[in-house]
């Protein structure tokens, strides 16, 4: 004890000496491992992106080293450069300024930047604003990525960009091949022939890979999506959605629950509006490329999708007119050939569907108004329906019972064939039928 009393200043002299002696030489010496191990790092980052990933150069110095990459999709078409600073570990005291450990394998800082201008769609907006990137490389299978996308304006294709600064924070826990992390933004505005506008967008995902697909959890939220769209505009306040997913061998398992405070559509405004959907095996391979544009015409292909069961579990929501509320099930067709007319009988369905007399009333007008044909009175249209038993009243609400399969419908406790159902409701509403 009295010797380190005695000597306790150049003990303490020594021990510094010592460290700085560690903290000078170590990124050196481990820089050569780095550049070992900097293939295998960009290899799996190419096995989990789906992107041809290339390393261009490589020039190792005392304590980082510089490096870049070529991107290319799985055409070998050059999309972006990557140019970058690799700070070597196992110790950067620099991290402690930006409260993070000091204790990493490597850091690495760049900018991504697109091959051409006159690429793709992405490509025209980071051409002008690239995205500043660090990744955190530890020990420990936890790696984290900090990216900032500067503000964006930008006229591209005949749409106007308005993005805020954005913020993606993503860690990788590589033992379980999982991406956790959010994106945030204050606003985001694109207009041209219509207009759609943001505000506080928030997703946050947790997602884990593996050989057969992707399976995790997605939280989006902002507090307003305002949009308009030929003179007609909705706008939405408080919007929060989930989407727990899973897909597997093209097959998508997906749970979504959506809800909004306030929906303000065509002038009427909705409250508390909240959906559900559950769908299973969901077979995103047969979907046609077209399935909405096809031979540039806007087109809608209900017998393009394949699933084993889709289920609305509820929608909710009430309004100056009244509530409604309904709930769907449809399982997988027979091995029957699939038409837009009959797609609904020959699955295996189920509807359920409760609202107001005045809602449905208000629902009518809103959807016949704005047609040429001419068509008769909600009224009486109305009471057709509660003759024929498709429609169930009960004081002021309206019930609606459906179920289908092979053809024909139960509506009500009443057995209706495809051919009736559709007649009758054609020569109840159109007044020219």
């Amino acid at each position: 004890m009295r010797i380190i009393r005695d000597y306790w200043l150049e003990i303490v002299l020594a021990i510094f000496s010592f460290t700085l002696l560690l903290l000078t030489v170590l990124p050196y010496f481990y820089g050569f491992k780095i550049q070992s191990d900097y293939p295998r790092l960009i290899s799996s980052v190419s096995d989990n992106s789906g992107l041809v990933i290339e390393v261009v150069s490589y020039e190792k110095h005392w304590f980082s080293s510089n490096a870049e990459l070529m991107i290319k999709d799985q055409d070998k078409q050059f999309l972006y450069k990557f140019k970058h600073k690799i700070i070597h570990g196992p110790v950067y005291l620099g991290l402690l300024l930006d409260g993070r450990s000091p204790l990493v394998s490597m850091v690495i800082k760049g900018m991504i930047q697109p091959a051409k201008i006159d690429q793709s769609f992405l490509s025209k907006i980071l051409s002008a604003n690239p995205v500043q990137l660090n990744a955190y490389i530890g020990f420990n299978g936890v790696d984290e990525v900090v990216a900032l996308l500067p503000a964006v304006s930008q006229k591209v294709d005949g749409i106007t960009f308005q993005v805020a600064a954005a913020n993606l924070k993503m860690k990788y826990f590589s033992h379980e091949n999982r991406f956790k992390g959010d994106i945030t933004t204050p606003s985001i505005l694109l207009y041209g022939r219509s207009h759609v506008e943001v505000e506080r967008f928030l997703l946050n995902f947790d997602e884990v890979v593996d050989s057969h697909g992707v399976s995790g959890d997605i939280v989006l939220s902002f507090d307003a999506l305002k949009f308009r769209l030929m003179q007609r505009s909705v706008n939405l306040k408080a919007i929060s959605s989930r989407f727990k997913n899973s897909i597997t061998d093209d097959l998508l398992n997906l749970e979504m629950d959506f809800n909004a405070s306030k929906l303000n559509l065509f002038n009427e405004q909705v409250n508390s509006l909240s959906f559900g959907l559950n769908v299973e095996k969901f077979d995103l391979g047969k979907i046609s490329k077209d399935i909405f544009y096809a031979y540039n015409e806007p087109y809608f292909d209900l017998t393009a999708y394949e699933y084993n069961l889709l289920n609305i579990d509820h929608f909710n929501f009430f309004s100056e007119y009244g509530t409604f509320s309904a709930t769907m099930l449809m399982k997988s067709a027979v091995k029957n050939e699939l038409t837009q007319m009959n797609y609904l009988s020959t699955k295996d369905s189920e509807l359920s569907v409760r609202l107001s007399t005045d809602l449905l009333k208000r629902l009518y007008e809103l959807v016949f108004s704005n047609i040429d044909v001419p068509v008769k009175n909600v009224d009486v249209v109305l009471k057709n329906m509660l003759r024929l038993r498709y429609l169930d009243k009960n004081l002021d609400k309206i019930k609606l019972n459906v179920s289908g399969k092979d053809n024909v419908f139960i509506i009500n406790d009443q057995r209706v064939g495809f051919d009736d159902l559709s007649n009758n409701i054609m020569k109840n509403i159109f007044s020219n039928y």
